[in-house]
């Protein structure tokens, strides 16, 4: 077994340092990217409500499918999702998986209210979360 100068051990401590300095870095940028996707969520909502608010439904539809290969029922959760948060406080520990999947058509009320206080609270909510409660006994589920 070799043993280890101090200077391996400083060299080895310093990478360490580094890493973690690294791996704070990209933490923080990419808790920006994750709170411009909402915004971003957000926004397309707003649009598609514009967009389908100057044609026929079944313009919108085809629009839709011709213009992004998206169903209706994809328009129509992003435009439920910014009636739902797209006039108040954005809840902070709410990742943009989570919404959506909160806004599902499938998730029941009372489960779409308690996770949206706790992340107006600042806890984090995430996808899994959403699926977790969604399968859980307690909610009919699973």
């Amino acid at each position: 077994m070799e043993l280890e100068t101090r200077a391996t051990r400083r060299r080895r401590a310093l990478c360490g340092h580094v890493v973690e300095a690294k791996l704070a870095e990209y933490s923080d940028r990419l808790r920006v990217l994750e709170a411009r996707q909402l915004e971003d969520l957000l926004h397309a909502g707003r649009l598609l409500d514009l967009a389908r608010g100057l044609v026929a439904p079944a313009q919108f539809e085809a629009w839709l499918q011709e213009e992004f290969g998206w169903t209706l029922a994809t328009a129509e959760l992003l435009i439920k999702l910014t009636e739902a948060l797209g006039q108040c406080d954005r809840p902070a520990g709410l990742q943009p998986a989570a919404a959506l999947a909160l806004f599902h058509g499938k998730t029941p009320e009372g489960l779409r209210e308690t996770m949206l206080r706790k992340a107006r609270r600042g806890q984090r909510v995430t996808f899994a979360d959403v699926q977790q409660q969604l399968t859980s006994p307690r909610n009919g589920r699973g």
